[in-house]
């Protein structure tokens, strides 16, 4: 199957080469989320300093639109505090993966906010 077809070419290209996909050695934050209806899994590493995202990497076993989000949404966070994430809709996503999805596969993007969300009210509790 011809993925460049079904997916806009930011996100084919971002799956295929991702810029974050890497292991942090050094991370203040982490978080994983696993989507047992279709086997997505993503797996994030931040470091956060004063609550921006500093560096951020991830892990990801999946669709197109999971590992090419993950990758997109990393990079948009970056320089942000991680709060932001608690407020990204629909629309952001849309907007930062270049493409509108469907109510079946708005999950596969979203793995990755959930994750981002995890982190941010983990940063939360701690007080930070």
């Amino acid at each position: 199957m011809d993925f460049k077809n079904i997916y806009n070419n930011q996100l084919y290209e971002r799956y295929n080469h991702p810029h974050h996909k890497v292991i942090l050695k050094d991370f203040s934050h982490e978080s994983g989320v696993y989507n047992p209806s279709c086997g997505d899994k993503v797996s994030l590493q931040v470091e956060l300093v004063d609550g921006i995202v500093k560096v951020a990497g991830f892990q990801a076993e999946g669709c197109v639109i999971s590992g090419g989000s993950a990758d997109l949404l990393l990079g948009y966070m970056l320089g942000k505090h991680i709060a932001d994430a608690q407020s990204l809709t629909k629309d952001d996503i849309f907007t930062i993966i270049g493409m509108p999805l469907g109510p079946n596969r708005l999950r596969c993007a979203f793995i990755t906010v959930e994750a981002l969300q995890n982190i941010a009210q983990k940063h939360q509790e701690q007080g930070a």
